[in-house]
């Protein structure tokens, strides 16, 4: 088959959707490129054989127009019968929602859009009158995500639904083959000792990025409250990467230097090799989002065997849905009788049945047969 994505190659999400679904199935794919110079991945997508439709560099005003017709016209250039299908990943909800329409319009194949999230859950009823206009050109619609379903009713009410995949298609959590490859050579001791983690120490992670809705003063502020014999057994991680907030990063180093506890501040992005790492090296993860979708990371946490502490007001139905386990919390006062609990060992929860859930739910390999099946029924 045949397909042509507009969509962000850059995004790490879809270059590995791309390698895990299109390329594994033989698939000829062309993905556009809106600014070649600021394109990730180069190298990785010629390997594949990915083929690029470059829209051109850098501008506004006259040079912006200039992509939309480049674009128009790759489009009309392969109209008859060229593709199989057009497919959408994240559609815009401007100008460009637009040219999308145009070009379903246009081509002579099927037209697959996939909502991410924030591309329906972020927007105004302004920019969803936009957006319309390529949903009501496609021919089928990934069926979203509880919130995100509540959000797209909210905009259309029910009248796409019958455009919607009979279950909703899912890419599979990012660091799992690295994860796997991982442990089946390093133990714990070593994957603590890369990030200069002491092996009889339970560590801590708090968060997964430098975000403030991460809270992790408030955590830390607790654990600040623990004896000092329990401290002497803890170390903590902070992952502080991906937002550039030097006020809330100077005030949470301080907190941390005056918490009494042993911790290590990365404050980089970690390539999968090492993500790997960090997520086998963590004990405990310890989630405080004030909002959250089922993330990546959390995933990846629970298929490292990691206990997983999670606050009530996010709710993982889909993962207990499944017989995931992991610990809740209603109050932050909470956290220290849960810390308490696994030092001595009195929290029970099978990690291993864990792990296999999260592989046979969030895999690639798990969730590829949806997506061809999906495909092949457009053509």
């Amino acid at each position: 088959m045949r397909f042509f994505i507009i969509g962000n190659p850059s995004s790490v999400w879809l270059k590995e959707y791309i390698k895990h679904i299109h390329i594994k199935n033989n698939h000829k794919v062309y993905v556009t490129v809106f600014e070649m110079s600021d394109l990730k991945f180069v190298n990785e997508y010629r390997e594949m054989g990915v083929q690029f439709v470059n829209l051109g560099e850098k501008g506004r005003g006259i040079k912006k127009i200039s992509k939309f017709l480049r674009l128009f016209f790759f489009a009309y250039r392969n109209r008859n019968n060229q593709f199989d299908i057009l497919e959408v990943q994240s559609p815009p909800h401007n100008v460009q929602a637009f040219v999308i329409g145009m070009i379903a319009r246009l081509m002579d194949c099927k037209t697959f859009i996939m909502f991410w999230g924030s591309d329906i859950l972020a927007i105004s009823s302004k920019d969803a009158e936009k957006l319309e206009y390529a949903i009501k050109n496609a021919d089928v619609i990934n069926r979203p995500g509880e919130q995100t379903y509540k959000a797209f009713t909210t905009f259309f009410g029910h009248k796409y639904e019958k455009l919607f995949t009979k279950k909703s298609l899912r890419f599979g959590t990012l660091a799992l083959p690295w994860i796997e490859r991982t442990r089946a050579i390093y133990d714990k001791v070593e994957c603590k000792k890369h990030f200069g983690l002491a092996a009889d120490k339970m560590s801590i992670a708090i968060g997964y990025n430098g975000h403030r809705r991460h809270q992790h003063l408030k955590v830390i502020d607790e654990f600040s409250k623990l004896s000092i014999s329990q401290k002497n057994k803890l170390q903590l991680i902070i992952h502080f990467v991906g937002y550039e907030d030097l006020a809330y990063e100077e005030l949470l180093k301080n907190a941390l230097k005056n918490c009494g506890i042993e911790y290590v501040f990365i404050a980089r992005s970690l390539d999968f090799s090492e993500i790997a790492v960090l997520r086998l090296a963590t004990d405990i993860f310890i989630h405080a989002q004030t909002t959250d979708g089922l993330s990546g990371s959390i995933r990846e946490c629970l298929y490292a065997g990691t206990i997983v502490v999670n606050p009530v007001w996010i709710e993982y139905g889909e993962l207990k849905k499944i017989g995931v386990e992991y610990i809740e919390y209603q109050e932050f006062s909470e956290l220290n009788d849960i810390i308490e609990n696994c030092i001595q060992e009195k929290i029970s929860i099978n990690l291993e049945k864990n792990r296999e859930l999260i592989y046979d739910h969030y895999s690639w390999e798990a969730l590829e047969g949806d997506w061809i099946s999906v495909f092949n029924s457009m053509i």
